[in-house]
């Protein structure tokens, strides 16, 4: 590894699978064609409740310790997952502690919550991190908005999550309906009723129209899915949740992606 630059990469990863750890996950391997990578996972994994918390803070120690270990190399650098809500509190933390140890730090934006609603804590990570951040946004017009919202031009660069999804699409055979898919977390807030309506409606218009779900859902979202699956028969099918070729088949068989997402 020598004549690497080392990149701490700190953020959560798989398991549990979320857009946010998958495209940290994805990053880091590509990151790891040209760097020598140290990642280092602060999500909560499986563990829910008090565990969950700790298992956070026990990890974000750690990573606090793996920059402080690092801090002698001559070329490091910390590639950083932001948080959202009150994890804001571990991004400020592992800021502070890379800003005293000198690292340049990359910030990769994944929530619009403090963007929409000003954080007095991502203000302190801007104070803290101060010329030594540099920003990852999903698009433009997050960048914009956050400049907005905290009153600062930051130095950022745009990288689409579509970076790091390769569907394969086939030519699709002109005497098939139209397919439509959602393939997410399927709940209300990611437009799980909406997809399901639009399905409705498509098929009372008499459009030659099919619908796939894919994704894992909680107890009652997979009540309501079960319920429009029966309803529709044989015009709606659900994939339960996808991975590797199970998810390249979704978007082969897939014509129009649908994702009428509400969350915030």
């Amino acid at each position: 590894m020598e004549g690497r630059r080392l990149v701490i990469a700190v953020g959560q990863f798989p398991p549990p699978r979320t857009g946010f750890s998958t495209v940290t996950a994805r990053l880091v391997a590509r990151l790891a064609r040209a760097h020598a990578v140290h990642p280092i996972d602060i999500g909560p994994g499986t563990a829910t409740g008090v565990a969950k918390h700790a298992r956070r803070l026990g990890r974000v120690v750690g990573a606090m310790g793996a920059l402080v270990a690092g801090a002698g190399r001559r070329d490091r650098a910390l590639y950083l997952g932001c948080e959202g809500k009150w994890g804001l509190l571990y991004t400020l933390a592992l800021v502070a502690v890379a800003r005293l140890c000198r690292y340049p730090i990359t910030l990769h934006h994944h929530s619009f919550t403090y963007i929409d609603r000003r954080s007095a804590l991502m203000a302190g990570i801007l104070s803290v991190g101060g010329g030594r951040l540099r920003h990852v946004f999903l698009c433009r017009g997050m960048a914009a908005r956050f400049e907005a919202q905290y009153r600062r031009a930051v130095f950022g660069t745009i990288l689409s999550n579509a970076a790091f999804v390769e569907p394969a699409r086939e030519d699709r055979p002109g005497d098939r309906p139209l397919t439509i898919g959602l393939l997410s977390n399927l709940t209300r807030e990611k437009g799980l009723d909406t997809f399901i309506d639009l399905l409705k409606g498509a098929i009372a218009a008499g459009l030659d129209v099919e619908g796939i779900l894919a994704g894992p859902a909680s107890p009652a979202d997979r009540a309501a899915i079960a319920e429009a699956v029966r309803g529709l028969a044989p015009r709606l099918t659900y994939l339960g949740p996808v991975e590797g070729e199970a998810k390249a088949a979704f978007f082969r068989a897939t014509d129009v992606f649908v994702f009428p997402s509400r969350y915030a």
